[in-house]
């Protein structure tokens, strides 16, 4: 299994250079990982380098990661983040939320996301 980089992922979803797009695609069909951290870069590149809503990079992310070939940490709590942001979410609050799930609590002092009752993590505001 290979590790997938944000450049490759984004050439795979933007499909803006004919001949890398077709490598992203291959490699992407074979068995691959998929990181928080390439997550994160990846929606940050979209929606600020391709100007992409939302709705379109969220769409294009339950896809990618429906697939049988493609695997990341924590399955259901990122397909929970990718779904949360789509619904308005800030895309890393809710990966950091889905990263976390193997503790006791996460502890934030920000109180709109102490606000989630739907997250895969308790949720613990600092005051």
């Amino acid at each position: 299994m290979k590790a997938v980089d944000t450049n490759v992922l984004v050439r795979a979803i933007v499909a803006d250079h004919e001949a890398q797009t077709a490598l992203a695609e291959e490699v992407l069909q074979s068995d691959c990982f998929i990181s928080h951290s390439v997550l994160l870069e990846t929606v940050w590149v979209l929606e600020s380098r391709y100007e992409l809503g939302r709705a379109i990079i969220a769409d294009v992310l339950m896809r990618i990661l429906d697939s049988d070939t493609v695997h990341v940490a924590s399955q259901a709590p990122t397909l929970w983040a990718v779904t949360s942001y789509a619904a308005g979410g800030d895309f890393a609050d809710l990966v950091h939320l889905a990263s976390a799930i193997d503790v006791d609590a996460f502890v934030t002092f920000d109180r709109q996301l102490s606000r989630r009752t739907d997250a895969p993590v308790s949720i613990e505001l600092l005051r």
